[in-house]
């Protein structure tokens, strides 16, 4: 699994946070509020590379989560939907959805405790310990709190996060913006850095936040045109 290595700036502006708090709180307060979210649209663009790496759509009825998501790279794709008693997957060279109903191997069922990776609150990665120096300020009734990382000392699990989405190399130095919109709660997460003298620039979006009303599996053939 390929790795990565980061600074982050964190830049939030949501409800009930005060200078007061630890910048840690206030990210734990933010992925327990994200994880409270009814549906959502998430996306990672990996704005270096012009490319879009995620994308999906999810709801939850009851406790059940249904989605569709899609995930690329420079040479293949695979696309996933899942309504909770169907789950349907296609991949670079396929000619049709393969399926899978409850009960068969291939069958996964998702829930609001167990999310389908790449679209839980690991979107929103945060290690405290890795952490060398912080600040907060409030500008403009926001607060902003910036928190510099220890590169040394970051987890495997932020590695193998974005090592999926093609990063290649040793980070040198990156920083990160995160805003959070307090009317629609839409969150907007950016990693800027530098990998020998190259530029790493990811967008991270959760839009549409309680507005997904269905979740719709395309036909395959509009799915896959342009892609083989």
């Amino acid at each position: 699994m390929k790795r990565l290595f980061f600074v982050a700036l964190v830049v939030l502006c949501f409800g009930g946070c005060s200078e007061n708090q630890s910048e840690a709180k206030i990210i734990t307060e933010l992925k327990s509020r994200f994880a409270g979210y009814n549906s959502a649209y998430v996306s990672i663009a990996d704005k270096a590379r012009n490319n879009q790496v995620l994308a999906c759509s999810y709801r939850f009825d009851g406790e059940i989560m249904s989605y569709f998501l899609m995930m690329a790279n420079d040479s293949t794709f695979y696309v996933e939907h899942n309504d909770g008693a169907r789950l349907s997957n296609a991949a670079s060279g396929y000619d049709s959805w393969a399926e899978f109903s409850i009960g068969s191997p291939g069958f996964e069922r998702y829930t609001r405790s167990e999310r389908r990776a790449y679209i839980g609150t690991d979107i929103l990665f945060f290690e405290p310990q890795a952490v060398s120096n912080s600040k907060q300020i409030r500008l403009s009734g926001d607060l902003q709190v910036t928190a510099f990382y220890d590169v040394e000392k970051l987890s495997d699990a932020f590695y193998d996060y974005f090592g999926e989405f093609g990063f290649e190399g040793k980070l040198d130095s990156l920083y990160s913006v995160f805003i959070v919109n307090n009317t629609d709660n839409s969150i907007r997460l950016e990693h800027f850095g530098t990998v020998n003298e190259k530029n790493v620039h990811y967008l991270i979006e959760v839009q549409n936040v309680n507005s997904v009303d269905e979740i719709v599996r395309p036909p395959f053939n509009e799915l896959v045109r342009g892609r083989r």
